[in-house]
């Protein structure tokens, strides 16, 4: 009776240690997945074709030809630029604006 009493608790100890070992587990997944889904997108490297995509929102093209004016004649070509960016441009200048501006009053003509 003894043996079958020390089994008996044996078998419930590894089942309890088991079932802990699963809910340490489950815990630790829900951690991560929560650690993961908090972590924020990468900083946006402006390219050419972020500054010239027609799906780039006119904040992003503000911070790029505020702060890239290598990209600034791409942006010209954005139908999203509105006239107070494409204005701004024109002042600051840069590589090529001039030649994407007066190609953009071309096509308008």
């Amino acid at each position: 009776m003894t043996t079958r009493l020390a089994r008996l608790q044996t078998h419930a100890q590894q089942r309890s240690a088991s079932t802990t070992q699963e809910r340490l587990h489950a815990l630790t997944l829900q951690r991560i997945r929560q650690a993961t889904a908090a972590v924020p997108p990468p900083p946006l490297q402006p390219t050419p074709a972020i500054a010239c995509a027609p799906d780039t929102p006119v904040e992003t093209l503000w911070a790029i030809a505020r702060s890239h004016p290598e990209l600034r004649r791409w942006i010209v070509a954005n139908p999203n630029a509105d006239a107070d960016l494409l204005e701004y441009i024109s002042q600051q200048g840069g590589p090529h604006v001039r030649r994407s501006l007066d190609i953009l009053l071309a096509s308008l003509a």
